[in-house]
């Protein structure tokens, strides 16, 4: 299920997202890495998108988004158009990408 998250264009907040990682038996397991991105909306991830790291903390992903009027040191910027959030987790030797958000700019 996709959430939905508006911001103003100087907004800089917090976005937290529950991430429940489990092995092909249903066991939960701790990802190695659990990364994000802004894709322009109704798009997937590529071979392309660049990829920020997010921070994992006992199941939760926390990013920092910054509007595109905003100071962006330390966030991932959401364009004037908006986008979608993508969070990545990669537990070698799988990747796993899902949508975690639709964020539009008021």
């Amino acid at each position: 299920m996709t959430t939905f998250l508006s911001m103003s264009r100087i907004d800089l907040r917090d976005a937290e997202f529950d991430v429940s990682v489990t092995d092909l038996g249903g066991t939960p397991v701790t990802p190695a890495a659990v990364d994000v991105a802004i894709l322009p909306s109704r798009t997937r991830p590529t071979a392309a998108t660049t990829w920020t790291s997010g921070d994992y903390t006992a199941g939760t992903v926390t990013v920092l988004l910054a509007g595109p009027d905003a100071d962006p040191t330390g966030a991932l910027v959401v364009p004037a158009t908006g986008g979608d959030l993508w969070v990545k987790v990669t537990d070698y030797p799988e990747i796993w990408a899902m949508q975690a958000a639709r964020v539009t700019i008021t």
